[in-house]
């Protein structure tokens, strides 16, 4: 869960089996957190990506197969990122990242190079303030899915 406004912190709730969550443990990541989404590398782990509001960038802290997290990589997103979207936007088969800019007014694609980190973003214009995205397969051409 992303710590908006208390710090710059993601909090993992792991589920221990028994029903109940065990306690959390916090990764470091950047100030002022919006948007999560997971499973950004392919490798059956649960990766995070975490639109950092203040710094203009996403946050992607890879699962290192325990359930903790590495150090994040930070990546340039737009103005003021809101949410964070995962999801194969160009179609080679790698998850790439859709970031809505609240500021901005932008939508910025963060194409995955294919070995888990980023190339710069492409951002295209929107009406003011976005707050978040969503990817479908919207004219049934068989492209287009996501999580976010």
């Amino acid at each position: 869960m992303a710590n908006y406004a208390s710090g710059d912190y993601v909090s993992v709730l792991k589920n221990n089996g028994m029903g109940p969550m065990a306690p959390r443990s916090a990764t470091r990541s950047a100030l002022f957190l919006l948007g999560l989404c997971a499973d950004l590398d392919g490798d059956g782990d649960r990766d995070l990506a975490v639109a950092d509001f203040w710094s203009d960038t996403v946050s992607v802290l890879k699962n290192n197969g325990d359930g903790t997290y590495a150090a994040a990589t930070h990546y340039a997103a737009g103005s003021s990122p809101s949410s964070v979207l995962a999801a194969d936007l160009d179609g080679d088969g790698d998850q790439d990242l859709a970031v809505a800019n609240y500021i901005g007014g932008t939508v910025s694609l963060v194409k995955n190079n294919g070995d888990g980190t980023y190339a710069a973003p492409a951002s295209y214009a929107v009406k003011i303030s976005p707050q978040s995205v969503f990817a479908a397969d919207l004219d049934g051409m068989g492209s287009g899915s996501g999580s976010g």
